[in-house]
């Protein structure tokens, strides 16, 4: 298990190192990126807690695990799944005030940066050339869930699982051949609630 990273001596500035290797801010001017770290809040959660958010943040786990879940008034738990270090979250919250559908729970002790929509999209809006990387990413992600739900449909247990283990280690780590395989942290009770089976 990680330890979460030790209290900075200048907060914004440790936010801002927090928030460089993400893909979404990689392209980001270093003032900019500033700007979004003095907006952003840092919290640390201890496991089997829930991540508390204010109206329209979006979630960079820094360290630790944070699990994507939702739940009916019957008990039945639909894992949409496994945030780890350097995983976003959230980004939907850039098209205005949603609805929630989903809770974040904290599978492993984690350190998470909070960031503002409303400041992200101001940054966005004065630099429209930053929403490419955020249109890549959404697109991305709306290809894997359009991928998924047709295994749903028309696929078998077995071709939705390797399907999700092959998604959850995409975001774990890099997938390319000459790459050390990624080591995935999952039970089978997880992978289950993913996959809608007992």
């Amino acid at each position: 298990m990680e330890n979460p990273p030790t209290a900075p001596q200048d907060p914004v500035e440790q936010i801002t190192r927090w928030l460089r290797p993400c893909p979404v801010f990689q392209d980001w001017p270093d003032a900019r990126l500033w700007e979004l770290a003095r907006a952003s809040r840092v919290q640390h959660y201890p496991r089997r807690t829930q991540v508390a958010g204010r109206d329209r943040e979006i979630y960079l786990v820094v360290s630790g695990s944070l699990e994507v879940m939702a739940a009916n008034p019957e008990g039945d738990k639909f894992v949409l799944g496994i945030l780890r270090a350097g995983q976003i979250s959230q980004l939907v919250q850039l098209m205005g005030k949603l609805p929630r559908r989903f809770g974040w729970h904290v599978r492993e002790d984690a350190t998470v940066v909070h960031i503002p929509a409303a400041a992200m999209e101001r940054i966005l809006d004065a630099e429209p050339v930053l929403w490419r990387q955020i249109a890549k990413i959404m697109l991305r992600r709306f290809y894997l869930s359009t991928e998924e739900r047709q295994g749903q449909v028309l696929g078998s247990v077995r071709c939705r699982m390797a399907a999700t283990l092959v998604n959850l280690a995409g975001g774990y780590g890099d997938l390319t051949p000459e790459a050390e395989p990624p080591e995935l942290q999952v039970t089978q009770v997880e992978l289950a609630d993913m996959l809608g089976v007992s």
